[in-house]
């Protein structure tokens, strides 16, 4: 989408070396979570993508006939629910803007479309060196161990 990544902030090199000396086992969690593959933003690790990186999640659609059998009626009315995450740098406003701005252009004028944001939190991250993110980063080091012990 145009313009989703333009402010995102940009990791500093140690700190994607730190998540990335994570003891993360791809595998297991690719079973966990029941993926066949992996996909996504180019020039960054699974890691990365999940935990720092901005998204944008199509979370449902629905309209019309939904029982079972065949139809073959076109509904009247459809729906869809997104989500972001956003990351530092990133206006939840404008980026709300953005995505309905981006969904209209791809709509056919004869579509008429109606956007409700339900929330605009800013994200937030602590800084690396914060001590309240040494903290977390040695609870979750402890609690990947463990799970990796689970999982071996």
């Amino acid at each position: 989408m145009p313009g989703f990544y333009d402010k995102v902030a940009k990791l500093s090199t140690t700190e994607r070396k730190a998540l990335n000396a994570l003891p993360w086992n791809k595998r297991s969690f690719q079973t966990a979570v029941g993926a066949p593959s992996y996909c996504g933003e180019k020039g960054f690790s699974i890691v990365e993508q999940l935990w720092t990186r901005p998204t944008l999640e199509l979370n449902g659609i629905w309209g019309g006939y939904t029982g079972e059998g065949a139809k073959t009626v076109i509904p009247s009315k459809a729906y869809a629910k997104f989500s972001t995450r956003l990351v530092p740098n990133q206006d939840p406003k404008k980026i709300a803007a953005q995505v309905e701005k981006h969904i209209r252009k791809l709509l056919p004028k004869t579509v008429k479309c109606k956007f409700e944001v339900l929330s605009t939190g800013k994200p937030w991250a602590a800084p690396y060196q914060a001590p309240i993110f040494k903290k977390a980063q040695t609870a979750l080091e402890k609690r990947i161990r463990k799970e990796s012990r689970l999982h071996s």
